[in-house]
């Protein structure tokens, strides 16, 4: 049978303990929880504000460092500018002193050439008639001269002037003296050459330029030269002489001087520019071929070689 009557007391009471239990422990793990959140809320916002206040002090010592960089670089470019100063000033010493040695030795080159051409050849007497004095088209000393000066000394002035030598290097030229005389007879222009051995021009090398028609045989030009050259002593000379292929004037001074003879078919009312550059190309052809240049271009090899050996490291 069973019992359907109202619950003991003690039965109600125990209920209602164990429902307030229940609320309590409920209560308890809400306010757990609660203060467990807040912890970490709290320790979250205080890492986000370290955050904040690293990256703030970043932002600030950036902020410092740029400021200080346009200072920095201003030191630094001033320094730069201060070393490369140094350096351009050091480097204009340098070449300073390089160009005041170069110089020096140019002139010393210099020297030691102009006394090693003097001895190589002192100089051409040029010696004639009209023939020699020319005409408005001309002469052949006025060719003679650069002809010898350019194509022997051409080169060792250049590189005397680029070595910034202090001399002028035109007075290295081989001396040229013009005896060319016209209008005068044979032995007044003998005295007159014969003169010039007083005026230290006895080592000079004589060219010879006579014209065919000036009224003097064969036989006398070749005694005049002949007596010139006993003042003139150079074994080199050349004689060029205004006549005809196979005339009396022509044989005989074929047989006189050989190969120091040139002849000149064109007499000179009728030269041109052109008759006195080929007569100018023949005279230096026979002078070269006498080794008259000879010592001047070993002189000239010896003053390039000192250059060169100067501009070497």
């Amino acid at each position: 049978m069973n019992y359907r009557g109202p619950l003991p007391k003690i039965v109600y009471y125990g209920l209602v303990i164990l429902l307030l239990a229940a609320l309590v422990l409920l209560f308890y793990a809400e306010r757990r929880q609660s203060m467990e959140y807040s912890a970490y809320h709290d320790k979250k916002e205080a890492g986000s504000s370290s955050e904040i206040t690293a990256s703030s002090e970043a932002e600030d010592a950036e902020e410092k460092t740029t400021e200080a960089d346009p200072a920095q670089e201003a030191a630094t470019d001033a320094s730069e500018d201060v070393t490369a100063s140094e350096d351009t000033s050091a480097a204009e010493e340098t070449t300073e002193a390089a160009e005041t040695a170069s110089a020096a030795n140019a002139d010393k080159v210099y020297e030691s050439l102009s006394a090693a051409l003097k001895e190589a050849l002192p100089g051409i007497i040029c010696i004639g008639d009209e023939g020699m004095a020319g005409n408005e088209a001309g002469s052949l000393p006025d060719l003679l001269a650069p002809a010898v000066n350019d194509s022997l000394l051409g080169n060792v002035k250049q590189e005397l002037s680029d070595s910034s030598s202090s001399q002028d290097v035109n007075t290295l030229d081989i001396p040229l003296v013009n005896m060319g005389i016209a209008g005068e007879d044979l032995p007044a222009i003998v005295t007159s050459v014969k003169d010039k051995e007083a005026e230290g021009l006895g080592s000079y090398v004589p060219v010879f330029f006579f014209e065919g028609n000036s009224g003097m045989s064969a036989q006398s030009l070749i005694e005049a030269i002949d007596d010139i050259r006993s003042v003139y002593k150079s074994d080199q000379y050349v004689l060029v002489a205004s006549t005809y292929s196979g005339s009396r004037w022509d044989d005989a001074l074929t047989e006189a001087y050989g190969d120091h003879y040139i002849l000149n078919e064109t007499h000179l009312p009728d030269m041109t520019e052109e008759d006195f550059k080929n007569i100018t190309d023949k005279v230096y052809e026979s002078l070269n071929n006498q080794g008259t240049f000879d010592n001047v271009r070993k002189a000239v090899t010896d003053a390039e070689s000192d250059i060169e050996k100067s501009e070497t490291p």
